[in-house]
């Protein structure tokens, strides 16, 4: 798995330290790749690209989950015939524990 950040930094959010800590340690204990100050310039034949300063770079991708940002929107678009999903503060703004429940429900129709 890999997550693709546009900040220079990862969870660069206001939350509890505790939770902040154990979100960090369960990254690293599933060997989740991090790029940060990467930017997504396209997804396309089970690949995404992204440029992180000049360099461009390739990873294969089979799912794709977008998050950006914490209101309200649900005009993030696909490409045509692109299975979609909108969850979260996307579809309704709530804490983080409403944006997990909306991602289970939704995995679980899938």
């Amino acid at each position: 798995m890999t997550i693709l950040e546009a900040l220079d930094q990862y969870l660069n959010v206001d939350i509890a330290a505790a939770n902040k800590n154990l979100l960090v340690a369960l990254l690293k204990f599933t060997n989740v790749t991090i790029h940060t100050s990467a930017n997504v310039m396209s997804m396309e034949d089970n690949k995404v690209t992204f440029q992180i300063g000049e360099e461009l770079k390739e990873i294969p991708a089979d799912t794709v989950i977008v998050s950006i940002g914490y209101n309200t929107n649900a005009a993030v678009s696909a490409p045509e015939g692109v299975e979609t999903y909108t969850i979260g503060d996307a579809n309704k703004v709530s804490n983080l524990l409403g944006a997990i429940w909306s991602a289970y429900e939704t995995a679980m129709k899938i």
